[in-house]
């Protein structure tokens, strides 16, 4: 039994689990940086579960590779030299980097310079551009104006 009322807005799993039956929710794409690779994953998920299903014709698709483990230690977190606006260079969280390859510009405030921003290893980009950590709740908060040292990207060596 629940002592406070239940919410005026929820979404679907929510009105389930208030009206006593079972669901399973999946999100299947970001909230707020929706990229390219996120919709092809989650569009994929969810012709697989409809073929699990029997709603959709075929058998389910696997992927093309295996899972990366991140260990939170080993991550290498690149910083944002000096301030100013972080042009990222069209990578993705995910995505492959060598060391040397081109993350983005940093156009300085400081005096208008175009800093490029380099991979200083190769990896698996786990995060890339300037976000605040609130970035998925808050939209100011993905602004690409970094301060010096916020971090631009974070690649999992490999």
């Amino acid at each position: 039994l629940r002592a406070d009322p239940p919410p005026t807005r929820f979404n679907v799993g929510m009105h389930f689990g208030l009206t006593g039956r079972g669901t399973l929710t999946c999100e299947l794409s970001g909230q707020y940086l929706i990229n390219e690779q996120q919709v092809r994953l989650g569009l994929r998920c969810a012709q697989n579960l409809l073929r699990v299903l029997g709603m959709w014709p075929g058998e389910p698709e696997g992927t093309t590779e295996g899972p990366t483990w991140v260990d939170r230690a080993a991550v290498i977190r690149v910083a944002a030299p000096q301030s100013g606006l972080f042009v990222a260079a069209g990578h993705e969280p995910g995505g492959w980097v060598r060391k040397g390859d081109l993350l983005g510009h940093l156009l300085s405030d400081e005096d208008l310079a175009t800093v490029p921003v380099l991979a200083p290893v190769s990896g698996r980009l786990t995060t890339y551009g300037c976000h605040r950590p609130n970035c998925d709740v808050a939209l100011p908060d993905q602004h690409p104006y970094a301060t010096a040292g916020d971090e631009l990207a974070a690649i999992m060596p490999v």
